[in-house]
């Protein structure tokens, strides 16, 4: 499950920027803590809402009620033009309640382990500073524009499928990478970032071996997947949705650096995820468990 460290050195580490985040589609049926900030932010904006992570119909009212009052089209999905102005820039000392909530939760989202009070205080100050300095972001402390686009497009469950770490966590290349030896991928990344879940199911933990701190996921898709060599026990237990945090990349167990292992069962055969996390890198189709490959993806 090893990683070579000069991998890592290759990558960039601590923090690899991506290209330019983009704006994800938040709409009717999504779930998750971008649904939240969007509930958040119109209600900031004087379009109240319930908080609860749910993009049922009373927030799709309260969209569409924010849009015509802004000049968009009325459609109640929440794409880039209404991101754009639903956004408002949020810095220690704001007062935006909603907001700065919205900003807390985001920066959780990406393991800042903030208390979400709605006081934007020197912790997420310090917080949005470290997330700026690892997204190639002007390290300021204030949640600007940039700096929402690249907390609210990190990680998108989109189609009940998320990446397993923030999009400025690794580049595209990072995920079509093969491994050195079976069916599975490593993602060299430094010890403490966060790690979703790729396909929400039943969360087994794993402690030990040669996996280290782990989980293991018995998808809704019918895959199982085992996340490996995180710094701590998992967070998660029970059952997830796709999107979830799951715990911290580390260095546990069989390992040669810091990174996170992947790797995929279906019909209690291993199979080759890079198909799979392109397609969600994307935002494709994603490929059925059956059709990805048991071999090719080893070097």
């Amino acid at each position: 499950m090893g990683v070579v460290v000069g991998a890592l050195m290759a990558l960039g580490l601590p923090g690899v920027a991506g290209g330019a985040a983009s704006w994800p589609l938040v709409r009717d049926g999504n779930q998750g803590t971008n649904v939240r900030t969007v509930q958040h932010l119109v209600t900031h904006h004087g379009h109240t809402t319930a908080v609860d992570g749910i993009f049922g119909p009373n927030t799709e009212r309260e969209v569409r009620n924010f849009q015509q009052a802004e000049g968009l089209a009325v459609d109640g999905i929440v794409g880039p033009n209404t991101w754009a102005e639903l956004v408002v820039p949020v810095a220690e000392g704001s007062t935006a309640t909603h907001a700065v909530e919205a900003a807390q939760e985001q920066l959780n989202k990406h393991g800042a382990e903030l208390s979400v009070t709605g006081s934007f205080d020197a912790a997420t100050a310090t917080a949005t500073r470290e997330f700026q300095d690892e997204h190639g972001i002007d390290p300021s402390g204030t949640v600007d524009n940039a700096t929402w686009r690249e907390l609210i497009a990190g990680v998108g469950a989109v189609g009940g499928y998320s990446l397993p770490l923030d999009r400025g966590a690794q580049p595209r290349s990072a995920y079509a990478a093969s491994h050195h030896d079976y069916p599975a991928i490593d993602l060299p990344v430094r010890s403490g970032h966060s790690v979703y879940a790729v396909n929400g199911g039943r969360v087994v933990k794993i402690s030990g071996g040669s996996c280290g701190y782990g989980v293991q996921i018995t998808a809704r898709d019918g895959g199982v997947y085992t996340y490996c060599h995180f710094r701590s026990p998992a967070l998660a237990s029970g059952e997830v949705e796709a999107g979830k945090l799951l715990g911290y990349s580390g260095n546990t167990g069989n390992t040669t650096g810091p990174h996170l292992h992947l790797q995929l069962k279906y019909n209690g055969s291993w199979l080759c995820p890079q198909r799979l996390l392109l397609a969600i890198y994307d935002g494709d189709p994603v490929p059925s468990l059956g059709s990805l490959p048991t071999s090719g993806c080893t070097h």
